[in-house]
């Protein structure tokens, strides 16, 4: 559940507020891939090492499906040189000499990456490489009913509930939408 077990609800009982994650929202199996575009001029092998590679660093919950994929086409994960996380919705990094970004939507247009309006996707991870868009990977969240009951619990006992996710699709919005809940409170 949302409070992270019984330690989580120990812990939760002096605190002023519940730190949530990627993995407490979406827990794993509610978080699947939904298909790939590629751009010209990439590969679907390289496209999704540097994807992975980069999500990886992060330590989003994104990282066990992207970790699956990579598997599936015998690929391993690259060295990430000169991590960062932005504020826009993304990640960023060097992998083989590569500048290369992986984030929202958003977070590509902030970094002066177009987006075609036809791939618009709210949930959806694009890939960049060298300040051009390379990929697109939709991403399935399905919400969980006990996931649902938690958020819906918190919020009745009024509880300050601090976004803590590393996975820049999770946003308040986007939670709103998927389990059908107002978290205007949420940081």
């Amino acid at each position: 559940g949302v409070v992270a077990g019984w330690g989580g609800a120990c812990d939760m009982f002096n605190a002023d507020g519940a730190l949530i994650t990627d993995e407490d929202l979406f827990p794993t199996g509610t978080v699947s891939l939904g298909g790939i575009k590629l751009f010209e001029g990439i590969s679907q092998y390289k496209a999704i090492v540097y994807a992975a590679s980069l999500i990886s660093a992060s330590g989003s919950g994104l990282t066990k499906c992207f970790n699956e994929l990579l598997l599936s086409q015998n690929g391993q994960v690259s060295r990430v040189d000169d991590f960062a996380c932005y504020e826009g919705g993304g990640i960023g990094g060097v992998i083989s000499r590569d500048q290369v970004y992986v984030g929202s939507a958003g977070f590509m247009s902030l970094m002066g990456i177009r987006v075609p309006d036809s791939l618009n996707m709210k949930s959806a991870v694009y890939l960049a490489i060298n300040g051009e868009l390379k990929a697109v990977f939709s991403i399935n969240y399905i919400p969980a009913n006990s996931v649902q009951s938690a958020l819906v619990s918190l919020v009745k006992a009024r509880v300050n509930m601090m976004l803590a996710a590393r996975d820049f699709n999770i946003t308040p919005a986007m939670l709103q939408q998927k389990f059908k809940i107002s978290l205007n409170e949420m940081e």
